[in-house]
This record gives structure tokens, sequence and C-alpha cells, in this order.
């Protein structure tokens, strides 16, 4: 997938095995969300279209928008512009 990267995660717990597999847009990606937000989108444009997010975490550059009913995220730069999204799946094993 040359516009976007796979990672994945695996812990073990007292449950079992939970995993989350992440699928992350490049900083190259020219496509469209599910919802028509595309890369350079501020807060404003992302709120209109997905609503208010579940959280919104302020890091050292920039912030992360969180939805956690869609499973997705958006990474805002320090201009609050829209860098990648980030969708997920959990699961457990």
């Amino acid at each position: 997938m040359p516009h976007s990267e796979l990672f994945f995660q695996v812990a073990e717990t007292n449950e079992g095995r939970e995993y989350v597999l992440f699928h992350r847009t490049s900083s190259s990606y020219e496509g469209k969300s599910f919802r028509g937000l595309t890369l350079g989108a501020d807060l404003d444009d992302i709120t209109k279209r997905y609503g208010e997010p579940s959280n919104h975490i302020q890091m050292v550059k920039g912030s992360v928008v969180h939805y956690v009913a869609q499973r997705l995220f958006f990474e805002l730069d320090e201009q609050g512009r829209l860098t990648h999204w980030v969708s997920y799946v959990k699961g457990t094993n």
C-alpha cells in the first residue's frame, strides 16, 4: 500500500491475548476519508463531518482527535491541519 501503513499491536492480559490493527494514511495520500475529508483539513472540517470527538488530546507537536465509536482518529499538526488519519480494529484471542 504505497499511501498507507499498517501497525499491529499484541498484548497479553489476564483475560488472554488482545490485539489492535491500525491503518494509517501517509502524508502523500491524495484520497478522501469515508466522509470526504482530505489531508490539510482543519478541526472545524473534521467536526462538521464527524461530530464532536470522544477525545481531543494535545501533543507536543499538534494534537489527536479520537472517535471511539468509529474506531478512528485524526492527527493534526501544529497549525491544526490534518496530516494523517488512522482507523483501527480491536480483537481478542
